[in-house]
C-alpha cells in the first residue's frame, strides 16, 4: 500500500497492475482518491461532492444522501429556516425589475417526495399551474412555444447571476468569520462553496443544462437580460 500524496480519501492506495499509483482528483476541490471509491459506496457529500475521508464523518440524511460537516453548518433543512433565503431571492428579482407578485408556497421536502410529485405533475401534464417546487418557468412563456432547453438555460443563467450577487456581498469581515451565523455573515468555506456552485453551472457538459446555460449566458452578455427575456417571449429562443 502506498500513501496518497495529499488530501486523499483513504490515506493509502495500492499500485495498479503496471506498478503505478493511480488516483483521481476532483477538478475543483483537487481532492485525490483511489478510483475504486467511485464504486465501493464511499459516501460523497450531496452538496460539495467531496468524498468522506478517514478523518471525517458525514451525516446521513433520511433520503439516503450524505452531508459533510462543513456543508451541514450552512445547510437549510427546515421550511422555516428557508424563509429568509426566499425573501432574499425575491429582493434579487425585484432588483432585476422582475418582481414576483404572486404568492408562491414554499415547503422543503425529501427528495423522494419531490420526485413523486414531479412524476405526478408530468403524468397530469398541466403546465399552467405553479408547482410547489417554485415558480414554474413555463408560466411566463405560456403563449409561445419555448424549447425546454431554453427554459432550463435561462434558469441556469439566473441561478448563476444569483450566486454572483451572493459572492460579491461577502465582505472582508465575513471572510474572517469561521462559521455561518446569519444571512449576512458567511464563513470562508461558504464562499468556496458558492464558487463551486458557479463552477458546476459553468462546467456542466450536458446539452440541456450546460450548453443551454452557455447559450443563454452569451445572449445576456451580448444583449442584456431584459432584451434576452423579451426575445424568448416572442420567439421561444435565445437571440443570436
Amino acid at each position: 500500500m502506498e500513501e496518497l500524496a495529499e488530501n486523499g480519501v483513504t490515506g493509502h492506495i495500492p499500485r495498479n497492475e503496471d506498478g503505478l499509483i493511480e488516483y483521481k482528483a476532483h477538478p475543483f476541490w483537487l481532492q485525490k482518491h483511489c478510483p475504486c471509491h467511485d464504486h465501493d459506496g464511499t459516501p460523497r457529500c450531496c452538496s460539495c461532492q467531496r468524498m468522506e475521508s478517514n478523518d471525517t464523518s458525514y451525516v446521513a440524511l433520511d433520503d439516503g444522501r450524505n452531508l459533510c460537516l462543513e456543508c451541514l453548518d450552512s445547510a437549510v433543512i427546515d421550511t422555516n429556516e428557508c424563509q429568509p433565503l426566499y425573501l432574499d431571492i425575491l429582493d434579487f428579482y425585484e432588483g432585476l425589475n422582475m418582481e414576483v407578485k404572486q404568492q408562491v408556497p414554499l415547503l422543503l421536502v425529501e427528495r423522494r417526495a419531490l420526485n413523486e410529485a414531479w412524476d405526478e405533475e408530468m403524468h397530469v401534464g398541466d403546465s399552467r399551474t405553479v408547482s410547489f417546487r417554485g415558480v414554474n418557468s413555463q408560466e411566463g412563456y405560456r403563449h409561445c412555444d419555448v424549447n425546454h432547453d431554453v427554459e432550463e438555460g435561462i434558469c441556469q443563467v439566473l441561478a448563476h447571476m444569483w450566486l454572483e450577487s451572493q459572492m460579491s456581498s461577502i465582505s472582508p469581515i465575513d471572510n474572517a468569520s469561521t462559521s455561518s451565523t446569519s444571512t449576512g455573515s458567511r464563513s470562508p468555506f461558504e464562499g468556496k462553496l458558492g464558487d463551486f456552485s458557479r463552477y458546476q453551472i459553468e462546467s456542466d457538459t450536458s446539452e440541456m443544462y450546460g450548453d443551454s446555460f452557455r447559450a443563454g449566458h452569451k445572449a445576456v452578455l451580448g444583449y442584456g437580460l431584459e432584451y434576452t427575456l423579451d426575445h424568448i417571449r416572442m420567439t421561444g429562443s435565445f437571440p443570436k
